[in-house]
This record gives C-alpha cells, sequence and structure tokens, in this order.
C-alpha cells in the first residue's frame, strides 16, 4: 500500500483502492515468476500454488503509516508460470504434489 499523508480525505487525499501496489504474483501474470531458494519462504508455498491453479489472486494490505484504511481488491488475475530453485538437500521442505487415490483404471 502506498503511504497517503492525507489520510485518504475524499477531497485531499487517495482511495485506497489508488494506493494497492501489485505483488510479484500479480507482475508475472502472463509471465513466468522465478523464485531462488523457495525454502526461505516456504510458508508461502501454498499461497502460489493456489494462485497457480485458481488464476487470480486478491491484494490484501494496509500501510501502518497511513491512515491505517485496509484494502481488499478481489480477483486479480494471475497467470503465470511458476519455477522455483532450490539446493538438493533442501527438497525436503518442498510441498510435496496432492496424493491421488489410485482408482485401478489407466488414463
Amino acid at each position: 500500500m502506498r503511504h497517503d499523508p492525507y489520510g485518504g480525505h475524499s477531497e485531499l487525499g487517495s482511495a485506497p483502492y489508488e494506493r494497492v501496489i501489485p505483488g510479484a504474483i500479480h507482475e508475472a501474470h502472463e509471465g513466468v515468476l522465478f523464485i531462488d531458494e523457495i525454502i526461505h519462504i516456504a510458508s508461502l508455498q501454498r499461497y502460489i500454488l493456489s494462485a497457480m491453479q485458481e488464476k487470480i489472486f486478491p491484494i490484501v494490505g494496509r500501510n501502518p503509516q497511513s491512515a491505517g484504511s485496509s484494502v481488499k481488491v478481489e480477483n486479480v488475475p494471475c497467470d503465470f508460470i511458476f519455477v522455483a530453485a532450490c539446493n538438493l538437500m533442501d527438497l525436503r521442505y518442498i510441498l510435496p504434489p496432492p496424493q491421488i487415490p489410485y482408482t485401478g483404471r489407466r488414463i
């Protein structure tokens, strides 16, 4: 979120939705999102995978130095190719693919 020195005042300030700054997932829209050392953001892996699957991801945030207004922009498009890198010894920290139950049929 961008800082608004006027606190979102209706005549002087800017509206909260005008202060939204896209993140890396949104900037990678129609491109490639590359993350090196993916294990350092292990807690965010599910968000990345969800955004990749759904192809939309909200922008949520607030600037603590501003008036404190929270902003959430829904359904922001984020269709991207995800490439991640890590060391071989860190593979155990990567989320495993979902387990698909075996039905006995061949596809």
